[in-house]
């Protein structure tokens, strides 16, 4: 829903990008950059022979209510391989999920506007495997679901039904190097908020 980013003039596009750089978080291959290069790798699969459903003409940005430093609303960008919705209440960031990040292809490529060598997304990969790789076998077997999870748990009309069982692997019982491993990979997806919000929601996972 919400307004096709194919129908923005280069004005549009640079004050898009300009919107991307007040919304997201300013870490390297992180936040803006991140979503960046996701639009960048669709530009690169659309000219790669992709067809019409790659492309940065494939995104486009919605808002819920009226944004204001006073009021509640919510701005969304949604596009073939990433979305953004945040909430805001009286100025401030309240809510930045759901969020959504994939790139194709994977992991590098070579840019076709900058002619730089992009990897969005291996940080997030990097950091998974490094925490896994330092998991023992029974820690790995503890962290498996023993059932499929073919649905979502939260969502329209189920805001408050959280599981009453905890499963899973409870980090707070591993090692201190484990616990920052673990942390890292939080990092890597916290850090898509803009900076002043990532630095308050890390710090409640660090708590």
């Amino acid at each position: 829903v919400g307004l096709a980013t194919s129908t923005f003039s280069n004005a549009q596009w640079s004050a898009f990008y300009s919107l991307l750089k007040v919304l997201t978080g300013s870490t390297s291959n992180e936040g803006n950059e991140e979503y960046a290069g996701i639009i960048d790798a669709d530009n690169y699969l659309f000219s790669a022979g992709g067809g019409s459903g790659y492309g940065q003409g494939n995104y486009y940005l919605a808002l819920l209510g009226e944004p204001s430093s006073t009021g509640l609303w919510c701005i969304q960008l949604g596009g073939h391989h990433g979305t953004i919705i945040q909430t805001y209440q009286n100025g401030k960031l309240t809510g930045g999920t759901p969020s959504f990040r994939s790139t194709e292809p994977y992991p590098t490529w070579v840019s076709t506007s900058s002619n730089k060598t992009l990897q969005p997304l291996v940080q997030e990969q990097t950091t998974m495997a490094a925490f896994l790789g330092s998991l023992s076998t029974s820690e790995l077997n503890a962290a498996r679901r023993s059932v499929a999870q073919n649905d979502i748990q939260l969502g329209p009309a189920k805001d408050a039904a959280f599981p009453t069982t905890k499963v899973g692997l409870r980090i707070g019982g591993l090692t201190a190097t484990q616990q920052d491993l673990a942390m890292k990979i939080i990092k890597t997806y916290v850090d898509d908020l803009e900076d002043l919000a990532a630095a308050s929601v890390l710090a409640k996972y660090q708590a």
